[in-house]
């Protein structure tokens, strides 16, 4: 379940809940992996789901599976998805959608961008 791993590997980033259009603007993740490891996940039972894409959320079932899954990854690779979801929350904000600020510091922060968005604003 390769497809699957790579997304039980981002949502965990994004937090306990996942939105599909938020896990679905992390770069280099195609629409058909995305579908395969969201299903593979669903299928598996370590994630539910409500809603009907592109509106589904996504959460994981128990939050030490979230949490083991998140320790799982290099800090790195944590840092360049969190920096990616920093990306897409500003994107998303400029485009008039209003985005919580706490979550932009916290993946800010995560990302190591903290110095780099007071920078910008």
């Amino acid at each position: 379940m390769p497809d699957a791993k790579l997304i039980a590997q981002i949502g965990p980033i994004i937090g306990r809940e996942f939105p599909y259009e938020l896990i679905a603007a992390v770069p280099d993740l195609s629409e058909p992996v995305l579908r395969r490891g969201l299903a593979e996940l669903v299928d598996s039972g370590l994630v539910s789901f409500r809603g009907e894409k592109p509106n589904a959320v996504y959460s994981f079932k128990h939050s030490l599976v979230r949490d083991a899954l998140y320790e799982s990854l290099l800090r790195s690779r944590r840092r360049a998805f969190h920096g990616a979801i920093v990306t897409e929350l500003i994107r998303r904000s400029d485009a008039g959608e209003e985005v919580s600020p706490d979550l932009l510091a916290y993946h800010c922060e995560r990302a190591g961008m903290v110095g780099t968005l007071f920078a910008t604003t």
